[in-house]
């Protein structure tokens, strides 16, 4: 199935057409699967929802999207979404474009999984509320140059809470380091397993006191880094 949205240019963060692609909003016991969605503002998400599906799901345009006020390279706001929502997976996508942010837990979110997906230059975007509890696993971010890039409104706390995991987050591409971590002001007790590169500043991020718990070390053993 394929839901292909009228192509125009993306405008400002905020201001858009409302090419929404799929929306759960208060469900439960719900999926979708196999769907191709084209030029969309926001592509897939689940909003005050428990219990909800994302398989097989591909994001691309027709023809690139960004305008002159547009986040540079960007072709839609969110990709794939969740906020106030439990038990929510998204696996097996494909983000062949490029979103403001492609992956996006937001507040509230927890024990919800990104997993087995690709993007042309994947984020994780924490975008504070306390989000905790989540995974991210086995995705290839592509270009590698935003893994962590995250928003929201500093007002509503660090982006990420206590007690999110990052499992084998890398590239494909040929000559693509590894991710390099978050600087602690990211969040508190959050584990990175794999292979990842320093924090901006090494050990010591600047923010350990705002932050209890954070600190960084190299892997070892199973590559495991956590805070």
């Amino acid at each position: 199935m394929t839901l292909e949205f009228p192509h125009t240019l993306t405008r400002t963060h905020f201001d858009v057409d409302g090419w929404n692609g799929i929306n759960m909003a208060f469900t439960a016991n719900c999926w979708a699967r196999n769907i191709r969605i084209l030029n969309a503002d926001q592509g897939a998400e689940a909003i005050n929802s428990d219990f909800i599906t994302f398989r097989t799901m591909v994001l691309d345009v027709t023809a690139p999207r960004t305008g002159p006020q547009a986040p540079k390279g960007t072709n839609g706001h969110h990709g794939m979404w969740t906020a106030a929502s439990s038990n929510v997976l998204f696996t097996q996508f494909d983000i062949r474009t490029t979103f403001i942010h492609d992956l996006t837990l937001d507040v509230w979110a927890h024990e919800c999984v990104f997993s087995n997906g690709k993007g042309t230059n994947l984020n994780t975007d924490m975008h504070r509320g306390g989000p905790h509890h989540n995974l991210w696993t086995n995705l290839d971010v592509g270009q590698g140059t935003r893994p962590f890039a995250s928003s929201g409104n500093a007002s509503r706390g660090a982006h990420a809470a206590r007690l999110n995991t990052w499992w084998n987050i890398f590239s494909s591409l040929a000559g693509v380091p590894a991710p390099k971590l978050p600087d602690c002001g990211f969040g508190a007790l959050l584990n990175f397993v794999g292979a990842f590169g320093a924090p901006p500043g090494g050990a010591a991020a600047g923010r350990n006191v705002r932050y209890p718990g954070c600190a960084w070390r190299p892997p070892s053993g199973p590559k495991l880094a956590d805070r």
